[in-house]
């Protein structure tokens, strides 16, 4: 695979993990049951407190539906490539380790599966396609392969920024979840494309590609009553790189979390261990 356009295609995973007034009150007068007893909340404080069970929950999991489409021009010369990602994700917060499977379907190509276990001190193995299993260097995060967006780092940021600039945030109702949505303004695309250059000059500094995060929105579901985060969805442009090479990147990821606190341990297979490399 050509090597920009594989990091365009992995470019959202590393975009927001490098980061490490109130809304107008709402009523649930049309609904029925318990929900006429909830106290009414503004969208700041529906953010604060989503932010807060999400920093209180242990562990989660989390299934991610991506539609991306990367468009080059090289030399004039304009090509567009489309791709589809499925990802399911098991997060343990403390001591952090984590299992994510992807399947991508990107046009041209073999569909790809990629794998990899994150456990403190027993490794960090990973695996591509038919490749078999390889135990990398110490325990971080692969950024070729891990959905970042689905990070605890991330998701706090995000929380954060919305709670940040929660009076441009639109707050609405769809049955029993609060919805949460914000457009980017162009002072925090600024902001994060300052700490994505930074953070992929530290990764690879000798390949480095400027990005230009040109518009993000950002809609965030949670559930009424337990104000726990139900879905988060990301609507993102880029451009990457400059002067007679140029590309485009173009995504919407959504991103739904469940089984809050219901992970005790993620469990290496086995034959894992035995056949990495």
């Amino acid at each position: 695979m050509n090597k920009r356009y594989f990091k365009g295609l992995i470019l959202w995973m590393v975009l927001v993990l490098t980061a490490c007034g109130a809304g107008e009150s709402t009523t649930d007068h049309e609904e029925a049951g318990p929900s006429e007893s909830r106290t009414l909340l503004t969208a700041g404080e529906v953010i604060r407190q989503v932010a807060d069970t999400f920093e209180e929950a242990a562990s989660y999991s989390v299934k991610g539906e991506t539609q991306q489409e990367l468009e080059r021009t090289l030399n004039g010369e304009v090509s567009i490539m489309k791709s589809e990602m499925i990802t399911e994700a098991q997060w343990i917060k403390q001591p952090s380790q984590h299992h994510m499977l992807m399947d991508i379907k990107t046009d041209g190509m073999l569909p790809m599966t990629m794998e990899q276990y994150v456990i403190p001190g027993t490794g960090h193995f990973s695996r591509i396609g038919e490749d078999g299993w390889v135990k990398l260097a110490g325990e971080e995060l692969d950024g070729g392969i891990a959905d970042m967006q689905m990070h605890p780092q991330s998701l706090e940021y995000l929380l954060g920024v919305l709670e940040r600039l929660q009076g441009d945030v639109l707050f609405t109702q769809e049955g029993n979840y609060y919805t949460m949505t914000l457009e980017l303004p162009e002072e925090e695309l600024l902001r994060i494309d300052e700490m994505t250059n930074a953070g992929l000059e530290a990764l690879e500094p000798s390949h480095m590609s400027i990005q230009l995060l040109k518009r993000m929105k950002v809609s965030l579901k949670a559930d009424k009553d337990s104000l726990l985060l139900n879905q988060l969805l990301v609507d993102l442009e880029i451009d990457i790189g400059g002067g007679e090479d140029v590309m485009i990147q173009r995504k919407i990821d959504r991103s739904t979390f469940f089984n809050f606190n219901g992970i005790d341990a993620i469990e290496l297979p086995p034959e894992v261990i035995e056949t990495a490399r």
